[in-house]
């Protein structure tokens, strides 16, 4: 059984019980995500302050729809994991799957709502799904872990 692949721009391995990803993605994204997800909600308290000054009606519309948007991005931001390590028993299933931009990601659905998404391969440049996907299921599975491939 295979406990180290490399993906695209990394590689997962499976120590004991962890999966350790090095991907590139570190802790610095999610705090620049709750940044701009700040800026929105300041943006949103500015369009208040100058309906009060304008009288401007348009403006509440505007703070709602900035509020929104800042909503729908602490939402989809607080359902991102991006830790380097996970247990396995974290780990409530798996999706290998092929998005709209043609990478081959596989997705740990987590136990506490949340989504690590690891991106495997790019455009099939590298050909993981033809030689290491049924590797990689069967890593998964030997841990107990339910996975998907569509």
């Amino acid at each position: 059984m295979k406990t180290k692949f490399v993906v695209y721009k990394g590689e997962i391995n499976f120590v004991d019980n962890q999966i350790i990803i090095t991907d590139g993605i570190s802790k610095w994204h999610r705090y620049m995500t709750m940044f701009y997800v700040a800026i929105y909600f300041v943006g949103g308290v500015y369009v208040i302050f100058r309906y009060f000054s304008n009288h401007n009606i348009l403006m509440i519309p505007l703070a709602a729809v900035i509020f929104g948007v800042g909503i729908i991005g602490l939402i989809t931001t607080l359902k991102v994991n991006t830790n380097k390590t996970l247990d396995i028993q974290q780990v409530k299933m798996t999706v290998i799957k092929e998005d709209f931009s043609s990478y081959l990601n596989l997705t740990l659905h987590l136990k506490n709502s949340q989504k690590r998404k690891v991106a495997l391969d790019y455009r099939d440049e590298d050909h993981f799904r033809k030689y290491y996907v049924k590797e990689l299921i069967e890593t998964l599975k030997s841990f107990s872990i339910n996975t998907e491939l569509k």
